[in-house]
């Protein structure tokens, strides 16, 4: 890209017009600009339009992702408060190593341990230790998905009913009493990370699917699947009929919280970190005549 197109697009980051201002931020998506951090956090803070946030998160996102922790640039003004770039690039490296020493050190020796077990004690398939074995299990790949979350998206051409439909009969399966509904435009052509849309979309229809399992004497268990796609952005809706939440919706995407037994609570997480990675956002919400909402949308750039 040309110096002049670098210093237009910095120009109508400010601009009245939202065409501008999104023209600008899809520029600065597209483009990693160092020495832009600072201006494009400023700009994220104050942006109204939707759609022009979702540029702007995008391109902070890849600056997080592209810049060692010693080259950013710590703003000294906010307080004390680290900008969004360092937070997420920090999140991401901590995410990354952590579960990486995990995995390598622990998980084989889980898998070394289920075997030493299955050969030395007789009444191993109906004990509690195959129980605690395959909940450690669960656990461990869990933190594998998290880690999947956080890698640098690769955008190619892919069709979103298709991948809505394979990943939602894959995760109800079986689970004949759930009554599954898909509506949405067929074929819906979109430029994303379709790995990524598929950890999020996997662990928000299983989410559902655990909700609904928990309803008694209830005959009708419904899960709706919508989805659509402009030239800004994309977006899924998963609705169902189940348990639904209580409290803040925001406190459901903490790793680890969860109410359901024999939940490790990581798919919310694992969710918004890979929407969060190719610029976009999940929101939760409670309906009132019983059930839940979730929202994954995404900018197009």
């Amino acid at each position: 890209m040309s110096n002049e197109a670098y210093h237009a697009a910095k120009k109508d980051l400010s601009s009245t017009d939202p065409m501008k201002r999104f023209v600008s931020a899809v520029y600065f998506a597209n483009n990693i600009h160092t020495d832009m951090n600072k201006e494009l956090e400023a700009c994220r803070r104050s942006e109204r339009v939707r759609h022009i946030k979702l540029a702007l998160d995008k391109a902070l996102h890849r600056l997080s992702n592209s810049a060692p922790v010693a080259s950013v640039e710590i703003d000294q003004s906010g307080e004390g408060e680290q900008p969004e770039q360092l937070k997420r690039h920090l999140k991401n490296q901590a995410i990354d190593e952590f579960s990486g020493v995990i995995l390598h050190e622990l998980a084989p020796k889980l898998g070394m341990l289920d075997n030493c077990l299955k050969r030395e004690f007789d009444s191993y398939e109906s004990s509690q230790a195959k129980n605690h074995v395959e909940r450690l299990t669960q656990i461990f790949g869990a933190i594998e998905s998290l880690r999947k979350s956080t890698h640098k998206p690769e955008n190619k051409e892919n069709d979103l009913s298709q991948l809505v439909k394979n990943i939602a009969y894959e995760e109800v399966g079986e689970k004949t009493d759930i009554n599954i509904s898909l509506e949405g435009l067929q074929p819906c052509i979109i430029n994303s990370d379709p790995d990524l849309l598929t950890l999020a979309l996997s662990n928000a229809i299983r989410n559902s699917c655990e909700s609904l399992l928990l309803l008694e004497d209830v005959e009708y268990k419904t899960l709706t699947i919508s989805w659509g796609t402009s030239d800004k952005d994309s977006w899924i809706c998963v609705i169902d009929n189940g348990i639904g939440f209580r409290g803040d919706p925001k406190a459901a995407f903490r790793i680890g919280n969860t109410s359901k037994q024999g939940h490790t609570g990581f798919g919310m997480g694992i969710m918004q970190q890979a929407m969060e990675n190719i610029g976009g956002y999940a929101e939760l919400s409670a309906i009132e005549t019983g059930g839940a909402k979730l929202l994954l949308r995404w900018g197009n750039f």
